[in-house]
């Protein structure tokens, strides 16, 4: 019932539940990058994706799968100009 009701909304609340975690060690220039990023000066920290498993004889969702990464002490070189990485560290 509940994760029939708010199935659009799960990315969004899981990715602020990160970012106010992440506030508790990092001060200044957090932002969100709808609905699964999450960048501390214009650089991505975190990385949010979120699956769902639907039943086999209805359009309902039977799971959910979240997955959550933060980059802690290194972090991915992209080759692209759209958007850089941090860490913690």
């Amino acid at each position: 019932p509940l994760l029939d009701s708010i199935p659009t909304q799960i990315p969004i609340l899981i990715a602020v539940a990160v970012g106010k975690t992440l506030s508790k060690y990092i001060k200044n220039g957090l932002k969100y990058k709808w609905p699964n990023d999450i960048l501390i000066d214009e650089k991505k920290i975190a990385g949010i994706l979120v699956e769902s498993i639907m039943t086999s004889h209805s359009s309902k969702i039977k799971k959910i799968i979240i997955g959550i990464g933060i980059n802690l002490e290194n972090y991915p070189y992209l080759s692209s100009d759209a958007i850089k990485a941090t860490s913690i560290y």
